[in-house]
């Protein structure tokens, strides 16, 4: 349609849109600006009613403040002088309590036997004093008189405990209490009592927060149907213009105005709660607990709410039935309140600024800091909309009016220039048609004037001779982009290509190792297994010479398996598939094990063995104890091998705690030979040691270091070495872990491949059982396996391969199959699933015995639906313990 329009029309009416497209912007920038003005105007005046605020709350507080910190530093001086006298100090306490109207309670707590030492002298007189005649008076007034009674589990209340560890003051958090029948807000301000820099108790001060109920009660802000709010650091309301919201946190109280307001979202939120508490369990009436009274609460809470819907009533709830948990759940019906909710608590907990714009109104909340150390409180002030906005709306409204009459203007102005403008933009619209059909050549009607259409129509002809030479090079230009495209195409090819064969080599390197450590791992199980057949069956016949020549075959053979595992260690941790896992531990079953390793090699040798370790060692920790005592491990036998005299050291020191983790340092030194610091640079890169030189005392792969850097940095540690050349070495590093809240402090006992130790259940007696079928395709490996197995007293049969095994176990009733899993004819993860298919094997305990030792192939073993998975060469403990523990359970 607007093609066929005229160009005088065209021009006229993109000239006119282009004219009111930007009086719109104007509008619509102006509008912001103004918008941004008005909600600084009302940050000013929320800004400057909250300062009021911060003040009256602080002058509030500041009284009682300053009784407790006099008092506090009264009975300060009196221990300081030996004036410990109970009764005067009751009488200072009853005396003050008297005079400070604005206080409602004093209490004063001394540390068990800290103040005068007599503490069992006044066990048991009452008032005062409990059973224990800890000086801990609790004088208050809040049933209109002075009275006094003793104060009970002092030492797990955090109004006794921060204090005591901070030595600062300290605010509780305000709880909501009835005096003389009128709920109230209450708060105590705590002073610690220090004597020779050392803490021995409190001085409380508890103060009523009615004024500040007061104070929000009062209209004080310019703006009509504004109000204030004050918050404690958890996010509780201290003080509203409606003391039902009183001890209530923010989203519960969203969440009665939703509910007081929307009758659909309402009925929406009270099946919200119905579906939480059926999800959970009623707690055990028979038992005294605290969730048995906050589930009917919530009951009675839904239960109103229920009622009050179905007869049509103005909501109106008992908000202190409503449990925190809940209200969040409820609110979840509206995202935007319970984002809201959410950020404005974590704003009021870090005691920063924090500014929400909703549909009513406008609220900025302002931190409160009474001192350096406590927490902050902080002061909401709401502003209407409605008057954050009319400024803007004023503004706006004005600049559309000129906007109009300006668009109207301009409107009569365009359509007298285009009457003038029409035939010459015509002339020149046919020649440019001309132009488009590549006639270039075309005569361009000559025009006088010397205005824009002029000059316009005398660079037609030089545009029309540019366009043809630009027409020539661009074709030139589309040939050399076909051919570069040509390229580039082929260049993608041979990328598609080079990745393909990145990832077959990564394939490759992958399958490499998995085979090269069955392959190595399936001889080296018989010859450690050899080795210790002879030395325990055949100790008395053999020569001392013989025995030697047994362990130190043992030695090497165990040394070259050390090395196969760090290859594999170091080839897992490369490809990024080493996981740490996150089990329950002690420090002190670590200590025990290096103990257990290392002390009586360390004194063979002349040396001395020190440990050192923090009291915290038996702290239930969360991590990975195998990685840990693997770095240990190193550290250690490297300090055992690099020293002939002196002493190697291991320390243990926690360094800091954050939340539930704690970060722990390492240190294992020694007096061996040591090394120069440039050699110490080098240290942990991979194949490299200190000694390169091929004539070297001492071997190795280069490879422990270099894996203990990244088990380190995998536990969020660092690792660095301290040396000097003939001096010695220190090794140091760092870990984190989690600690195990709430669990006991108790050494944690160690499944028997992760720390090396046998455990798991006692091993039935073999005799009671029926026999185990070894399913093995290596005559050596057989022999192995079934005289230590038999060496314990266990029957044993053999299948050669994974259908022979079905065949057998179809036929016979087994106790526990033990299977390999590459054999020929059928391989063992193909066999285990075919015996889990028949229901009658479900429950038969299956254990992978092989050789590959990747992390890959103990979670296929375990997918396929193996028991549990044990690696060659075998490590006897690890055999018996597994078979042991898997023939209880299925005795069970």
């Amino acid at each position: 349609m607007f093609k066929d329009l005229t160009i005088k029309t065209k021009i006229f009416s993109m000239v006119t849109a282009v004219a009111v497209l930007s009086f719109l912007t104007v509008i619509w920038i102006v509008s912001n600006r103004s918008m941004d003005m008005a909600r600084k105007e009302a940050f000013i005046l929320a800004g400057a009613v909250a300062e009021k605020y911060k003040n009256e709350i602080k002058a509030e507080l500041q009284g009682a403040r300053v009784t407790s910190e006099t008092l506090a530093t009264v009975f300060e001086t009196l221990k300081d002088h030996g004036l410990t006298d109970r009764r005067m100090m009751n009488d200072i306490l009853k005396n003050a309590l008297a005079r400070k109207e604005y206080i409602t309670a004093f209490c004063i707590a001394y540390d068990p036997d800290a103040l005068d030492g007599q503490d069992a002298r006044y066990a048991g007189l009452e008032p005062e004093y409990d059973d224990t005649g800890r000086f801990a008076p609790y004088w208050n007034k809040l049933g209109g008189s002075i009275a006094v009674e003793p104060l009970y589990d002092i030492d797990i209340a955090d109004w006794y405990i921060v204090p005591k560890a901070t030595k600062h003051e300290y605010i509780t958090d305000p709880y909501p209490y009835h005096v003389q029948g009128h709920p109230v807000m209450l708060a105590s301000l705590i002073f610690p009592i220090i004597h020779q820099e050392e803490f021995i108790g409190i001085i409380s001060s508890d103060i009523v927060l009615d004024k500040l109920q007061e104070m929000v009660s009062q209209p004080s802000i310019q703006a009509q149907n504004g109000y204030t709010e004050i918050f404690s650091n958890s996010g509780l309301i201290v003080a509203h213009p409606e003391k039902m919201y009183l001890g209530q946190n923010l989203a519960a109280s969203l969440l009665y105005d939703l509910l007081r307001s929307d009758r659909p979202k309402a009925a929406e939120a009270l099946r919200q709660a119905k579906k939480y508490l059926e999800a959970r369990p009623v707690p055990d009436r028979t038992a005294e607990d605290p969730q048995v009274e906050e589930y009917d609460r919530n009951v009675k809470f839904l239960h109103d709410l229920e009622l009050q819907a179905a007869a049509g009533k103005q909501i109106d709830l008992d908000l202190s039935l409503l449990s925190p948990e809940l209200a969040e759940e409820m609110l979840k019906i509206d995202p935007e309140k319970l984002k809201y909710a959410a950020e404005a608590n974590e704003a009021i907990k870090l005691g920063e600024s924090y500014i929400y714009s909703g549909l009513d109104f406008y609220t900025v909340y302002l931190p409160i800091q009474f001192s350096a150390v406590t927490r902050p409180w902080s002061v909401a002030v709401s502003i209407p909309m409605s008057y954050v906005l009319s400024n803007a709306d004023q503004i706006r409204n004005y600049v559309l009016g000129v906007s109009l009459v300006s668009i109207f203007a301009i409107i009569i102005l365009l359509y007298l220039i285009t009457r003038s403008l029409t035939q010459p933009i015509l002339n020149l619209a046919h020649i440019a048609k001309l132009f488009g059909e590549g006639d270039f050549d075309a005569e361009i009607p000559p025009v006088r004037a010397n205005d824009e259409i002029g000059v316009l129509s005398r660079a037609f002809k030089v545009m029309a001779k540019k366009i043809d030479d630009l027409i020539r090079k661009l074709q030139n230009y589309a040939r050399e982009l076909e051919e570069k495209n040509n390229n580039l195409n082929k260049l993608n090819g041979l990328l598609i290509k080079a990745k393909e064969q990145a990832e077959e080599s990564s394939q490759a390197k992958s399958d490499f190792l998995s085979n090269m450590s069955h392959e190595i791992r399936t001889p080296m199980n018989v010859i450690i297994g050899m080795l210790n057949f002879a030395r325990s069956e055949d100790a008395e016949s053999l020569t001392e010479a013989q025995a030697d020549y047994l362990n130190k075959a043992d030695q090497a053979a165990k040394t070259l398996l050390r090395i196969i595992n760090d290859i594999l260690d170091f080839s897992k941790i490369e490809a990024g598939k080493m996981e740490m896992e996150k089990v329950e531990f002690s420090l002190s079953d670590i200590i025990q094990q290096m103990r257990d390793l290392f002390e009586e090699n360390i004194r063979n040798k002349g040396l001395a063995f020190n440990i050192e370790a923090p009291q915290t060692g038996s702290l239930a920790l969360v991590g990975d104890p195998l990685r840990l005592a693997q770095v240990l491990l190193n550290l250690l036998g490297n300090a055992l091998k690099f020293s002939e005299k002196g002493s190697i050291d291991l320390q243990i020191t926690e360094k800091s705690r954050a939340g539930n983790k704690a970060l722990f340092q390492f240190s294992v030194k020694d007096t061996g030979i040591g090394m120069s610091e440039e050699a110490t640079r080098y240290l942990f890169n991979p194949f490299t040691q200190a000694d390169t030189s091929t004539t070297r005392k001492y071997g190795g792969t280069g490879l422990g270091l270099a894996i203990c850097k990244k088990l380190v940095n995998l536990m969020n540690g660092d690792i660095w070495c301290l040396s000097q050349a003939g001096r010695g070495s220190e090794f140091l590093f760092t870990a984190e872990f989690e600690l195990a809240a709430g669990r006991p402090e108790k050494p944690i006992q160690a499944p028997p491949d992760r720390l090396g130790r046998e455990a798991g259940p006692e091993q039935a007696a073999p005799g009671a059982l029926k026999p185990i079928l070894l399913t093995e395709d290596n005559a050596m490996n057989q022999l192995v396996a079934s005289k230590l197995l038999a060496k314990k007293g266990y029957k044993v049969e053999i299948a050669n391969n994974g259908q022979e095994a079905i065949d057998m176990i179809l036929k016979n009733d087994y106790q526990l199959v033990l299977m390999d899993i590459q054999m020929p004819v059928m391989d063992g993860i193909s066999a285990v699933r075919e015996i889990r298919k028949l229901e009658k094997f479900k429950n038969l305990p299956i254990i992978a015995m092989t050789a590959h030792a990747m992390s890959s192939d103990k979670e296929k073993s375990l997918e396929a639906g193996m028991n549990d998975h044990i690696t060659k060469p075998i490590d006897t403990a690890v055999l018996y313990s597994t078979v042991a523990k898997w023939i209880n359970l299925n005795m069970i």
